[in-house]
């Protein structure tokens, strides 16, 4: 079965009819309200905790308590579509956001192990759906990890929000990061006013929006303080703000499956401590006015899980049914349609390549190897550059841990040319994810009768 990916973060896939993806129950409409449908009854276990994206032709469930294994739902397959497993992540990950870049799935800002003193991951990872295979990425600042974060992708760029510095026990913390998925370096932002964890944050016009969440600390309670207050980060100006308290989410609730659609941003279910049972209310709120409105019911209460949103409809996967654990399995997928039911769309994804020159030839102490990304709409993630053959060549600097080539992007490996003879020849050999290797010919400038051609192999 393909899987293709959509590309610089489109979530979605080819039209599907409405008829064939699987309404196998239709809660009664509210005007205005929207209406809840429930999808596909066969996800198959228990997973809370874990995280969800679409990428290309599929949605993703990854992560969690109860699995390691990614769940796949592909709607073309039967009639009501269905779940299969994927690849087992090399850790355990729960309690994160995931987010879709370029064709790959990215998890940062997770945790692993178990409650209570579950311990932040120190690793980016990354998810390759047309590989169906994880990647370890590059660490992320010792000094500043955390999970149960929320993350948002913006210009090619992910922000990693607050989060628990570890587990259940604490303390949250304010700190806000930025990754460059291209250079695999992070870079501290403006903190956040109203520290949170058990929250997924929204994009939407230019900044990103917190919503819910709580602090979880044992002096407070296992799920309490929630937190009513809506923290907004303005991308462009690096500034934070609190909006006024008459925009407070109310209920307040941690856990609950948030992202936008078209202006307004959902928020669904959640967990609290005043409630045993997760909550099914679900509320719209519009930023350009910052008024709520309620909206229908869940029908299926639950907290837990990342929703995912693709042509207006609000995907909402598995989660547990009480606070604080799952309490019964939650197998079914519902769907919100504010304004009547559509079907995921989206744009297949293709296989990207590294295009290089065949041959570079130095007559200076440095030189430049130009590689670009060819083909494709999926980043190609480089994992390892090396130089092999004369010791008079060699790298200006390592590379700092995986990094992604976009569509449409390049960049430069500078090479140093300690000097010799003129006859001293190497190979600068570039890997990527999938083991294959692209090679450019290094020669010195006194090297003569160049035999230029292309090398791309696998390992």
């Amino acid at each position: 079965m393909s899987r293709p990916v959509a590309s610089r973060g489109l979530l979605a896939t080819v039209a599907i009819s409405f008829a064939t993806f699987g309404l196998a129950h239709l809660a009664a409409e509210e005007p205005g309200t929207g209406q809840w449908q429930t999808t596909n009854t066969e996800f198959g276990e228990s997973r809370h905790e874990g995280a969800s994206a679409q990428a290309g032709e599929a949605f993703y469930v990854m992560g969690g308590r109860e699995s390691d294994a990614v769940r796949i739902y592909d709607p073309f397959d039967g009639e009501n579509g269905s779940w299969s497993s994927g690849a087992v992540s090399p850790i355990q990950l729960h309690h994160f956001q995931a987010v879709e870049l370029d064709g790959l799935i990215y998890a940062i800002g997770a945790m692993t192990g178990p409650y209570p003193e579950e311990p932040p991951v120190e690793n980016v990872y990354i998810y390759d759906p047309l590989a169906d295979r994880w990647i370890i990425g590059p660490a992320m600042p010792s000094d500043r990890l955390r999970g149960s974060s929320g993350t948002v992708v913006h210009d090619g760029l992910i922000y990693w929000i607050s989060g628990n510095t570890l587990g259940h026990v604490g303390p949250v913390t304010d700190l806000v990061d930025v990754y460059d998925p291209a250079t695999g370096i992070f870079t501290a932002l403006a903190e956040i006013p109203n520290p949170r964890d058990h929250f997924f944050a929204t994009l939407y016009q230019g900044s990103i929006y917190v919503i819910g969440g709580r602090r979880s600390v044992p002096a407070e309670g296992p799920f309490e303080p929630t937190i009513p207050e809506i923290d907004v980060y303005d991308i462009a100006a690096d500034t934070w703000q609190t909006l006024p308290a008459s925009a407070n989410l109310n209920p307040t609730r941690a856990a609950a499956a948030t992202d936008r659609i078209g202006d307004e941003i959902v928020i669904a279910g959640g967990e609290s401590g005043s409630q045993t049972e997760a909550h099914a209310e679900t509320q719209a709120f519009n930023p350009a006015t910052g008024q709520w409105r309620d909206l229908a019911d869940m029908l299926t209460p639950r907290h837990a899980a990342q929703a995912i949103v693709s042509n207006d409809g609000f995907y909402v996967a598995a989660g547990a049914p009480n606070r604080g654990g799952p309490g019964g399995a939650v197998l079914d997928t519902e769907a919100l349609f504010l304004a009547g039911p559509t079907t995921p769309t989206g744009i297949p994804i293709t296989a990207g390549t590294i295009s290089a020159p065949a041959s570079i030839v130095f007559d200076s102490a440095t030189g430049l190897v130009p590689i670009s990304h060819e083909g494709g709409n999926q980043a190609v993630i480089i994992t390892d550059i090396q130089i092999s053959g004369s010791a008079a060549f060699s790298l200006a600097e390592p590379l700092p841990g995986p990094v992604s080539l976009a569509p449409g992007t390049g960049r430069d490996i500078m090479v140093n040319y300690a000097g010799g003879d003129g006859t001293e020849s190497a190979a600068l050999e570039i890997t990527n994810s999938n083991d294959q290797v692209t090679t450019v010919d290094l020669e010195a400038e006194g090297r003569t009768n160049l035999v230029f051609h292309d090398r791309f192999e696998t390992k």
